[in-house]
């Protein structure tokens, strides 16, 4: 939930500042101003959207290396390594993302993406897991890298040496529908909605 209002908060924040911007153009150019703010609050909308899918993308992906690092009883921490270096990289990679962040939020890439970016957070959890401290205790320590469902498998499976049991439990294609299912059905809703507004918009500016 912490990271969950830092992330709104960003995106808050880059949703006023753009929209000062665009009531500042619509001002000087004599353009209506209500639909360029209702298309930048869409495509804000659309930022959180793509965002949360991420995220659940990177949390699946993060939950299998465990599952295949616990079943070949292979070091956890060496796991997270090699899944770390096999993920892109490279200066011009860097500049693209600053670029397309730069859309977000002023300042967004260099204040918050570069120390709370899902690689440096899964980084952090492998620093730890080679300190010794414990899997359960490294991601509560560092939020938002695993979901709430992996957690819990993690707190049950790892004192009772069941762990490798439990991640491949909640790894079922009927859990794994169940998680995504909001995330199909947001988009399919929103569709409709949307086109009703913009329709509404054009006939109402038709009929002023």
């Amino acid at each position: 939930m912490r990271t969950f209002g830092k992330i709104m908060a960003v995106l808050g924040a880059g949703l006023g500042i753009t929209g000062v911007w665009v009531l500042a153009l619509a001002f000087a150019f004599g353009l209506p101003s209500l639909p360029l703010l209702f298309g930048v609050a869409v495509v804000y909308g659309w930022m959180w959207f793509a965002f949360q899918h991420y995220r659940y993308g990177r949390q699946q992906e993060f939950l299998h290396v465990l599952t295949v690092a616990t079943e070949a009883e292979v070091p956890l921490s060496s796991a997270l390594w090699a899944y770390l270096s096999d993920r892109p990289h490279g200066n011009l990679r860097e500049l693209w993302v600053a670029l397309l962040l730069l859309f977000v939020a002023p300042g967004y890439y260099w204040i918050w993406h570069r120390r709370h970016s899902y690689d440096s957070k899964v980084e952090r959890i492998a620093n730890r897991l080679e300190a010794g401290v414990p899997l359960r205790v490294a991601l509560e320590s560092v939020p938002g890298v695993a979901s709430r469902e992996t957690l819990l498998a993690v707190v049950i499976g790892e004192p009772t040496g069941r762990l490798a049991y439990c991640l491949r439990t909640i790894r079922s294609p009927a859990r794994m529908e169940l998680g995504t299912l909001w995330l199909e059905i947001t988009p399919r809703i929103a569709y409709p909605l949307l086109l009703v507004v913009m329709i509404s918009g054009v006939l109402s500016f038709w009929t002023a």
